[in-house]
């Protein structure tokens, strides 16, 4: 028996308050692979005795350490309409505290959406943290359906990410998100 996916017109959640049918299109999205070592790494640090402070600043490191391409790696939780600069391996920035709606951070936060900025020069409303980025992500982190911070992602290199590492970053934001809720 094959289902026929138009026929039954059957609806997908998406993020936030987002829906898509299927009744139009067939829509199939690789998931990336669980067996990756830095998933593992992830659940079992953030499944550990620890405090959710350590666990999340632990977790940042492993994320950094195993996407080497990767210039700065940081987490922003949201504090009502404040980003605030949680734990992060890279150079220091000035940007520790964003408004909702201000640079990219905030404007992914105010828009519900991760971003995959190829070209941070080309950017709208970007806040160069440094001179030398050139390609930036962001992936949300959701807990119970709100949204309490975000994986920030630097590249020296434009265009690095993709979709692939953002699939990876999503869930990244999956494992980290209850931890993240303990800190908001």
């Amino acid at each position: 028996t094959h289902i026929d996916h138009r026929r039954l017109a059957t609806l997908g959640r998406m993020g936030g308050l987002h829906y898509v049918s299927t009744k139009e299109t067939n829509v199939t999205i690789a998931r990336p692979n669980h067996a990756d070592p830095l998933y593992a790494e992830l659940a079992t640090l953030l499944n550990g005795p620890l405090s959710a402070d350590e666990k999340l600043r632990l977790a940042v490191e492993a994320l950094h350490r195993a996407r080497p391409r990767h210039f700065w790696t940081g987490i922003y939780l949201l504090h009502g309409s404040m980003l605030e600069l949680g734990p992060f391996v890279g150079p220091a920035t000035d940007h520790t505290r964003i408004p909702v709606g201000t640079g990219l951070c905030g404007q992914a936060v105010a828009k519900e959406i991760d971003l995959d900025v190829a070209d941070v020069t080309q950017a709208e409303g970007y806040l160069a943290c440094s001179l030398t980025t050139r390609s930036e992500a962001i992936a949300l982190i959701w807990h119970h359906g709100k949204i309490v911070g975000q994986i920030d992602v630097d590249s020296e290199q434009a265009g690095e990410f993709g979709a692939e590492a953002m699939r990876s970053l999503k869930v990244v934001a999956e494992l980290l998100a209850p931890v993240v809720a303990e800190l908001v």
